[in-house]
């Protein structure tokens, strides 16, 4: 008989068992905190969305010496954009952000539309309030003053 027959040549299944139970323990552990992650990831981009949109709208306003509206639609089924009519619906805007793209977000709001008036350089003031699934919020606060700041 070889000498090299002689050593194993495998794993055993108490070692299967073994690792697959280590791994069963790491995955009950991990996807927890996981599923929180993918939570607030979707509320921050939900935040940035909405902000983008507002400096948008802030910007199109100078950059034109016009007026711009932020058009929002509040609830769980949300869409915020810009436009030059103060009667537009986010179907009708080329880009906007909306609820389809962030699951789970709601926003909230105290004005709609929100107005940057240029050459008065002032504005709606509003505040967006972002939750998700009820739970953590984040908020997008605009001043008369057309200062925007996420709080």
């Amino acid at each position: 008989m070889p000498l090299h027959s002689r050593y194993q040549q495998g794993v055993t299944i108490t070692e299967v068992i073994v690792t697959v139970a280590i791994i069963g323990i790491l995955a009950a552990i991990a996807i927890p905190s996981y599923s929180d992650y993918i939570a607030r990831e979707r509320m921050k981009g939900a935040v940035e969305a909405i902000y983008g949109q507002t400096q948008l709208a802030k910007r199109q306003a100078i950059s034109n010496n016009d007026t711009r509206y932020l058009i929002t639609a509040a609830g769980s089924n949300w869409c915020v954009g810009v436009s030059a009519s103060s009667t537009a619906s986010c179907l009708s805007l080329d880009v906007y952000a909306n609820s389809t793209n962030y699951p789970g977000t709601e926003i909230a709001l105290t004005a709609s539309p929100v107005e940057f008036q240029m050459p008065e350089l002032s504005a709606t003031s509003s505040v967006i309030t972002i939750s998700i699934d009820g739970a953590d919020s984040r908020s997008v606060t605009i001043s008369s003053n057309q200062l925007i700041q996420v709080e």
